[in-house]
């Protein structure tokens, strides 16, 4: 029989039949094993009647490659393209890292930057007790520009770069 509740919007129907999670996971797997089984049986007839194996195959494709002139220059064809985009492939790969790794070293060793001409005397560089940061107030210092040093700490700072890098 089937219970059902009164609502503003009408009559809701309610199953007569609670769902039990512990039934459903064991049909589930029922099902599944019997599928699998099932699966299992077709595939090992087909293998058994169809007679394929990897010598048979083989002997398949030569035999046709052998009938054939137009498959083997298709072949040829295709084997040839794949040469040729493997080579191509790795030419502009090996051009793409010279030219992102070694073309900036190289132009930087004939071409030192002018920042100082270009952005004026003065830079600012923050977080310089440690790290990048400090190098990077060490290299703009050995181009010859004036820093204003930005640190969060002044004790890390005055044992840092403003102490014992100034001899550098």
């Amino acid at each position: 029989a089937v219970v059902s509740t009164q609502s503003t919007w009408g009559v809701l129907p309610r199953s007569p039949v609670p769902c039990k999670q512990q039934n459903t996971t064991r049909m589930s797997r029922m099902y599944v094993d019997n599928g699998m089984k099932v699966i299992s049986e077709a595939w090992g007839s087909f293998v058994e009647t169809s007679g394929f194996t990897s010598a048979s195959i083989w002997e398949l494709v030569l035999s046709l490659l052998n009938k054939s002139e137009l498959l083997k220059t298709g072949m040829a064809l295709i084997g040839s393209l794949l040469v040729v985009n493997v080579l191509y492939s790795l030419l502009w790969h090996t051009l793409v890292g010279l030219k992102t790794f070694l073309l900036p070293t190289l132009v930087s060793l004939l071409k030192s930057p002018k920042l100082k001409e270009k952005y004026g005397p003065w830079a600012v560089v923050t977080g310089t007790t440690q790290g990048i940061g400090k190098e990077y107030a060490m290299a703009l210092a050995r181009q010859g520009l004036n820093i204003v040093l930005i640190s969060r700490n002044s004790r890390s700072w005055s044992s840092g770069v403003g102490q014992g890098d100034r001899q550098k």
